[in-house]
């Protein structure tokens, strides 16, 4: 008897090689007029030819049995060149986005930790993502706007982006040279300095004032010590800097 009607159903990957069948439509052909014969497809199965995600790909039937009181005269042919799917599985992601220090882009970085890869599958992945502001602040939302699977296993599996995780970023500290400038004796121990400031980011520029005192108000070479250090927007936002006071230059207090 030629069998006829039993079909593989697509799926999506799950890393085994088994299909469903559906044997709804079951049907053969080749009885002898007036023998008794029906097909059991109760115990059908259906192999894929690979495990791995891919298109008509071949699928083996086997499994099915005659039943009735002439079944044993004759023997089945299930349907060759049955072929069905297996489509990619669709993973999960969270994300972890890492603080930062200010440097004038968006850019953030994201660990994503994946769920739903099958039993020891070897995948993973790479991701672009971006806060919602350059500036320095807390709690300010990461998004993963591409996300690239890698691994021997990554092409049978698609993922989203569009994660979102909070995460601050912090000021950027400068560095600066300081300026001391020679003074006639005053009586005090004020003292006028220039500060250089480095590590301003790109063409960013900012000003600073600072106030300074010489360690004696006498006349000599005297160090001065910067006590407080005042920063301003320039092209740059003074908010997305920090800076140290305590830096000296020697001086003559004439």
């Amino acid at each position: 008897l030629t069998v006829s009607g039993i079909t593989a159903d697509d799926k999506t990957y799950d890393g085994t090689t088994t299909a469903t069948v559906n044997t709804d439509s079951a049907a053969f052909t080749g009885l002898v007029d007036g023998d008794s014969v029906s097909i059991d497809t109760s115990g059908v199965t259906a192999t894929f030819a690979q495990s791995d995600v891919g298109s008509n790909i071949s699928v083996t039937l086997s499994g099915l049995s005659l039943t009735g009181d002439d079944a044993s005269n004759y023997s089945s042919t299930l349907p060759s060149g049955t072929t069905a799917d297996i489509t990619a599985k669709t993973l999960t992601a969270t994300a972890d986005a890492a603080d930062k220090t200010y440097d004038g882009t968006t850019t953030a970085t994201v660990t994503l930790t994946l769920s739903g890869v099958v039993g020891s599958d070897s995948v993973s992945s790479t991701n672009g993502a971006t806060f919602s502001q350059s500036d320095v602040g807390t709690g300010i939302t990461a998004t993963v706007n591409s996300i690239t699977l890698t691994g021997d296993d990554a092409g049978n599996y698609t993922i989203s982006a569009g994660q979102t995780d909070t995460a601050a970023i912090t000021a950027k500290a400068l560095t600066y040279t300081v300026d001391a400038s020679d003074k006639t004796y005053d009586g005090t121990d004020a003292a006028t300095v220039t500060i250089t400031l480095s590590g301003l980011v790109g063409a960013e520029t900012l000003t600073a004032s600072a106030i300074a005192t010489f360690d004696s108000a006498n006349v000599g070479t005297r160090t001065a010590t910067v006590n407080t250090i005042t920063l301003a927007d320039g092209t740059g936002d003074a908010d997305n800097y920090s800076i140290s006071t305590g830096g000296t230059d020697s001086a003559s207090i004439t």
